[in-house]
């Protein structure tokens, strides 16, 4: 079983669905756990109510996740996202400085990680971008994972990684190293026709993006010749069959 850490309803898709889509049909069994899962973030339509919120980002997601494959696991923990449970504006989730709540959230992330994904192989977002929810899910699964390193590799968080400098994302790997006394390793998840059928999914998160913000985020797949880029565990077999 391969578990992509989703910080929200969407992150693993906006950041993974090629990916997911050639695994899936490779005959590799997936699982996504969606850790913030309450809000009440929703640009796109009228409603603030978090309970309507919620219900239709899970509506997007199920619809987006069958359409790679409808036995993919999805699992959510149903906590509170940055606004909610911070008492903070939206605008306010990358601000350096409410970075340092993330770790208050981290106990209860990591037994999550521990309970629904002890034993399988994970990829974490790398929190890229500064989301205070990334931030905590990234410093959770290190926590959680510690013990199985081998067992734990990076994506790099979409829309983020659109607008962040090359010299910033290496500094975020090194970080990772020292965390995690791994040493990594791109790899990149190439799929035929990536643009396209990226954006045909991930634009069905209407309450989210607008059709250019979705083009967007599948346009940067050319950036990595029609793939998504992860982080990986360097000469580890098992992520390098992944991989190919």
């Amino acid at each position: 079983m391969l578990t992509i850490l989703s910080p929200h309803r969407d992150d693993a898709a906006f950041s993974l669905y090629g990916s997911l889509l050639k695994w899936h049909r490779s005959g590799i069994r997936l699982a996504v756990l969606n850790f913030f899962t309450i809000s009440a973030y929703a640009p796109r339509i009228s409603t603030r109510e978090p309970e309507d919120v919620s219900r239709i980002r899970k509506a997007e997601d199920r619809s987006v996740l069958s359409r790679i494959g409808r036995n993919i696991r999805v699992r959510d923990c149903g906590l509170l996202d940055a606004p909610l449970r911070l008492g903070i504006d939206s605008a306010a989730v990358c601000r350096p400085d409410t970075q340092r709540f993330a770790s208050a959230s981290g106990r209860e992330i990591a037994a999550m990680i521990d309970r629904h994904a002890r034993s399988e192989l994970i990829i974490a977002p790398l929190g890229v971008g500064g989301h205070v929810d990334h931030v905590a899910v990234y410093e959770a699964a290190i926590a959680a994972v510690s013990p199985r390193r081998g067992r734990l590799a990076f994506y790099e968080d979409l829309p983020y990684a659109t607008w962040t400098p090359d010299g910033i994302l290496t500094d975020r790997i090194r970080q990772t190293e020292a965390k995690t006394r791994l040493r990594l390793q791109p790899a990149v998840i190439r799929q035929k026709n990536a643009i396209w059928r990226k954006q045909g999914a991930i634009s069905q998160y209407r309450s989210q993006i607008t059709p250019e913000e979705a083009a967007s985020i599948a346009k940067f797949t050319i950036r990595y010749g029609g793939g998504e880029r992860l982080w990986i565990p360097r000469r580890s077999r098992i992520w390098t069959v992944l991989a190919e």
